[in-house]
């Protein structure tokens, strides 16, 4: 039905009203129907490709009662930008490229001042990292990767071109409501400091996605340090 609808713009016109979505509750419903429950964003679609990665997400939208759809395949990419293009006020948004919704009310994101540590800590020096008041108070960061770059990236993997390798736009957001934060903004300079900002970045990488070697090596490493360091 969805390669249908890429292909065919009258299919498409057919199908659309009674296309079925499932949501991270296993609930089935139309996109009229999922605009029109508890919690829904207006114009906003929220979606997961994966409920195990993307599983402190998921959990983060369901604690707002936001619903999530699932869209795990390949071709599902390709089918929600023909949605978007033909669908007034309608814009999907992977569950971890955006803060919006599990920000606590009134809380904006901004740079934070912790930019250099973090950059330092993860290694890139192009890394965003900004702060906002999240409503889970328990996570220290969240790491978001924008849905164009990363939309880029999948439409050059569906088309084949396996050398180009297109940058992914990330935002690390570090939680100011989250005690450990709180504790690294009164003392950036110590290497303690320095191995807890490293572990925070790591975590939230392992959030987005699995680890190279050497993150693992790096994660388990700085884990082992910061266990010794216990008296």
């Amino acid at each position: 039905v969805e390669y249908g609808c890429i292909k065919d713009k009258k299919f498409y016109d057919r199908m659309k009203d009674i296309v079925l979505f499932k949501t991270t509750d296993g609930e089935f419903v139309t996109l009229s129907e999922y605009k029109k429950k508890d919690g829904a964003c207006e114009g906003k679609i929220y979606y997961a490709t994966d409920l195990t990665q993307q599983s402190v997400y998921v959990q983060l939208y369901k604690d707002q009662g936001i619903p999530v759809i699932v869209l795990d395949q390949l071709i599902d990419s390709q089918f929600i930008n023909i949605i978007e293009l033909n669908e007034e006020n309608t814009t999907f948004q992977r569950i971890d490229s955006v803060t919006d919704e599990i920000r606590k009310e009134g809380s904006e994101e901004e740079t934070s001042s912790l930019s250099d540590l973090f950059g330092d800590a993860s290694g890139k020096s192009d890394l965003t990292v900004k702060e906002a008041e999240l409503k889970d108070t328990s996570i220290p960061a969240i790491l978001n990767i924008t849905e164009k770059s990363r939309r880029m990236n999948e439409l050059a993997a569906i088309y084949g071109m396996k050398d180009v390798h297109l940058p992914l736009e990330e935002i690390l957001t570090l939680n100011t409501a989250n005690p450990i934060v709180q504790k690294l903004a009164t003392d950036k300079e110590s290497d303690t400091a320095k191995a807890i900002a490293r572990q925070i970045y790591l975590l939230a990488v392992l959030n987005q996605r699995q680890f190279t070697a050497e993150e693992l090596k790096t994660f388990l490493e700085g884990s082992y340090d910061l266990l010794g360091k216990i008296q």
